[in-house]
């Protein structure tokens, strides 16, 4: 189920000026579940978020401090039903985890409760969340994302400064929204350490017209921003004494997010005028929240070309930042971990 929940500051003076001054803004308490799960059949666990609203007199910070205003003291059963072709296939019943980590804050953080599973999941299945709060059934359910290719990849990857980095792959079903990622791997060489490191690159955005898959993304990225980004991404150090680009350098990642989820951020996005109306996004039966599915596609890790690498080591937007050329590349790869 799919609502779309609005409340608008315009009508709170006549709602004040038709009541009396017992107006008490706390309603009677309800408990609202609310639930956040992205599926992804490229992971290899699967998290299921579970908490509660609460609402009462007193300062909100300190009852945010009290874990049963946030979190189920009572047992749950949580389980995924995987169909396919309308059969139901399997149940699988997700665990509760304590361990899971997360930063600290205003919410109370001894007992942050995720349900897991490591159960492999099937890319063409619907599964369904069955939430069994005590005799309350919270559901949800969602259509998988699976793999799919890329296409025109070239086997040695070159940044231009004259042209654009180009690739191309086709749509999976289900998907709507697509971020590309580009990940460059290099190491920091310090008098004591050898360090590998990576820098993820975000070049590209696409919202598909449908969900039904087969659409062809054309993707390109500047090279002279390859090298831009770099710069200003990575920063000079007076305790590295040389950098070294990796000899299998540059990855591409690309998350496929489901047509909920885009529906999820353009809702959750920051308004852009001066209307006090704030949607709220849920599929989630007897809840709040959002349940639904992504992929994650990563391509193999791939070389840089030795023009490129020569770029990195003496052009103007990055020869400061002590990457040694290709020649020496080749001698310290044998060495790097």
């Amino acid at each position: 189920m799919k609502r779309i929940l609005f409340f608008s500051i315009f009508f709170l003076p006549f709602i004040l000026w038709e009541c009396s001054n017992d107006l008490d803004v706390n309603e009677q308490w309800k408990d609202y579940t609310v639930v956040y799960g992205l599926l992804n059949p490229a992971d290899q666990q699967q998290i299921i978020r579970i908490s509660k609203t609460f609402l009462g007199y007193g300062n909100a910070y300190q009852m945010a401090q009290v874990v049963d205003s946030i979190y189920y003291q009572k047992p749950l059963t949580v389980k995924l039903e995987e169909w396919n072709n309308g059969n139901l296939q399997k149940t699988i019943i997700l665990t509760k985890d304590s361990v899971l980590p997360r930063d600290s804050g205003i919410f109370a953080y001894q007992k942050n409760y995720y349900y897991i599973t490591n159960e492999p999941l099937n890319s063409s299945a619907k599964y369904k969340l069955i939430i069994d709060i005590d005799g309350k059934i919270v559901s949800s359910e969602t259509n998988m994302i699976g793999d799919f290719p890329l296409i025109n990849m070239p086997g040695l990857i070159s940044f231009s400064t004259t042209s654009n980095f180009k690739f191309s792959f086709k749509t999976p079903a289900n998907a709507r929204i697509f971020q590309s990622i580009l990940r460059f791997i290099y190491y920091d060489i310090t008098a004591t350490d050898t360090i590998k490191k990576t820098l993820e690159i975000p070049f590209g955005k696409y919202v598909t017209n449908t969900i039904a898959g087969n659409e062809i993304v054309n993707y390109e990225y500047p090279g002279i921003k390859f090298y831009s980004d770099i710069a200003s991404k990575i920063k000079d150090s007076n305790t590295v004494l040389k950098r070294v680009v990796a000899q299998y350098a540059v990855q591409v990642i690309i998350h496929a997010g489901s047509n909920e989820m885009y529906a999820y951020m353009q809702v959750s996005a920051p308004s852009t005028s001066l209307s006090m109306d704030k949607p709220t996004y849920s599929n989630i039966s007897n809840g709040i929240g959002l349940f639904t599915s992504r992929y994650t596609k990563y391509d193999q890790v791939r070389q840089l070309t030795q023009r490129t690498i020569d770029s990195i080591a003496s052009g103007q937007y990055t020869k400061h930042l002590k990457f040694v050329n290709y020649s020496n590349s080749i001698v310290l790869w044998q060495y790097l971990p």
